[in-house]
């Protein structure tokens, strides 16, 4: 009888445990926001279909440097608001959804990937970071992580995931990207790239032509066994 009771109590509470780790780590409904450029931009039908891989991007909040927003962009001063809901002058949404969905085509037509159509925008304070493996920021010179999301991405890398950024408009915007990323790896340097170096680490954290080193990159092999 108390045997009995005891698979019932460790039944249920796998049970339980299961239950609750589904609730955790539920997909949210997709959703488009409002864009910086591109809000007429057609939607696959389907978007909503179940795959391995998608395009993560990240939302961020808009810089507060007032040194970055230079010739280019001071017209969009005035635009903006919440950068949790997207739209004109938010600049996590800049090329959004448009260059997204391109780059999920290639990956549909060019691998072997079951790859989503559609994006995935990513919200680190929502904490369903751990869903997208994959990575992206656009206009990282316009970023300003708060220190929860600093230590977010830190977890995010150091726990397998890969994350791409891009669009550095000078030294300004590349010193405004840094004060961010020394908050999630204060302890580890940016190092330039070579031809002859290649990435052994998921956790290597990469801008243009630089990356993160820990003993990550090393000389390149034979182009016949880079396959």
């Amino acid at each position: 009888m108390h045997i009995r009771k005891l698979w019932l109590f460790v039944l249920g509470g796998i049970g339980l445990v299961s239950a609750l780790f589904g609730f955790e780590n539920a997909t949210r409904p997709w959703r488009e926001y409002p864009a910086f450029e591109y809000n007429d931009f057609p939607v696959p039908p389907d978007y909503q279909q179940k795959t391995e891989w998608a395009f993560a991007r990240l939302m961020y909040p808009n810089t507060t440097n007032p040194n970055v927003w230079g010739i280019g962009f001071r017209r969009f001063r005035g635009y903006g608001g919440d950068w949790r809901e997207g739209g004109r002058g938010i600049f996590w949404t800049m090329d959004y959804p448009r260059s997204d969905r391109h780059f999920s085509l290639a990956i549909r037509r060019l691998t072997r990937l079951d790859a989503r159509s559609v994006e995935q925008p990513l919200n680190f304070d929502e904490g369903s970071q751990y869903d997208w493996p994959w990575l992206y920021a656009v206009e990282v010179g316009h970023w300003e992580l708060t220190d929860e999301q600093a230590y977010a991405l830190r977890e995010y890398l150091l726990r397998g995931g890969f994350f791409m950024c891009d669009d550095f408009h000078g030294t300004i915007e590349w010193e405004n990207f840094l004060a961010s990323m020394r908050r999630v790896f204060p302890d580890r340097p940016i190092v330039e790239i070579t031809p002859t170096r290649f990435f052994t680490s998921s956790t290597t954290w990469t801008s243009g032509t630089r990356c993160r080193e820990r003993n990550i990159c090393g000389p390149a092999p034979p182009m016949s066994k880079m396959a």
